[in-house]
């Protein structure tokens, strides 16, 4: 039996998708790529940075050819953006080439994971505002192929493990 070969964890900031995509890829003994991560080594500037010097357009310009060059890997686990699976042309490219899935955290649980964090994200400047970025792009996190709802006492090796077993297994062809 076979995992797919590429994994894309989607959903809001906080979520977790960078701590469980490590869990997961080790599991699957797949790369780990964290697009964020990766455009601010590019950069060498934090997302924050990025955002008041460039503005989120450019970002998201970036992190789209991060993006693109992920598709290109023979295996991975990626941990896209809280933004990325939101632009069209990502989320369709991203359901071409592998499984998403959505790391459905419930935004009181987000919002104390971000709990003094603010400064280094650059669209969580207060809850209310953070809350409705959070509403408006919950129905296209919901477009994952797989939804995962997450615990609030559950670890990262649990929701990893999760994740693990919600993935369609196949026969090797």
């Amino acid at each position: 039996m076979s995992a797919p070969r590429k994994v894309f964890l989607v959903g809001f900031m906080g979520a977790g998708k960078t701590s469980v995509g490590r869990k997961l890829a080790s599991a699957l003994e797949y790369p780990f790529v964290d697009l964020d991560e990766i455009v601010e080594a590019a950069t060498r500037k934090t997302i924050r940075e990025l955002f008041e010097s460039e503005g989120e357009p450019a970002f998201r310009r970036r992190e789209s050819s991060v993006l693109q060059s992920c598709f290109a890997l023979d295996r991975a686990v990626v941990a896209t953006g809280g933004g990325t699976f939101v632009v069209d042309e990502c989320r369709r490219q991203i359901q071409e080439s592998g499984v998403s899935i959505f790391l459905d955290v419930p935004f009181p649980v987000i919002l104390s994971r971000l709990s003094g964090k603010a400064e280094s994200r650059p669209l969580f400047r207060d809850p209310a505002e953070a809350f409705q970025l959070y509403s408006a792009r919950l129905e296209f996190y919901k477009m994952a192929d797989i939804c995962l709802g997450v615990g609030v006492e559950e670890t990262v090796e649990e929701i990893a493990e999760r994740a693990y077993l919600a993935l369609p297994f196949r026969n090797r062809d």
